[in-house]
């Protein structure tokens, strides 16, 4: 093997080990299982968690469920674990994602369980699904906004 057809081999092999393995191929859809995180929210706080999104007809519209924690580095320090469900209109590779709050499933400190549950507005999304599906990235939007970043941990199949 001359040493181009070597170099074009290797090469070859790293291009097919960024690509998706066959039926991982994404692009079309959201469904599946994912794990999102955004930027710092007010200079101190964080969003992050899992979320599952699913199309229960070839024709109906997506929905999903997802458990987010905001953890704030304030004093005393506050973590929010609220259980959300939501809808995904989906337009091309754009995907805006309107929540609704189910419950508060853990305030911490507790005293301010209260407050959460008469202030915490719900976790809503914009954001673009990549070509290959993997990740979606745009902006988390509820009573303050930030960049976040969305990863498929799962298509819904495995």
């Amino acid at each position: 093997m001359s040493r181009l057809t070597a170099s074009l081999a290797v090469i070859a092999g790293a291009l097919c080990a960024c690509m998706p393995a066959a039926g991982a191929a994404y692009a079309q859809s959201p469904t599946g299982r994912w794990t999102f995180q955004t930027g710092t929210i007010n200079d101190t706080c964080d969003l992050s968690g899992d979320m599952k999104i699913w199309q229960e007809s070839k024709d109906g519209p997506y929905k999903c469920r997802f458990t987010s924690v905001q953890e704030c580095k304030t004093e005393p320090p506050l973590r929010i674990e609220m259980a959300q469900t939501c809808v995904a209109k989906v337009k091309g590779q754009s995907i805006e994602i309107t929540s609704a709050i189910d419950k508060a499933l853990d305030v911490s400190p507790p005293d301010l369980k209260e407050a959460v549950r008469l202030g915490y507005a719900p976790d809503n999304f914009k954001v673009e699904l990549n070509k290959a599906g993997t990740e979606m990235t745009g902006t988390f939007h509820s009573l303050t906004q930030a960049l976040v970043k969305f990863r498929r941990a799962a298509d819904l199949t495995s």
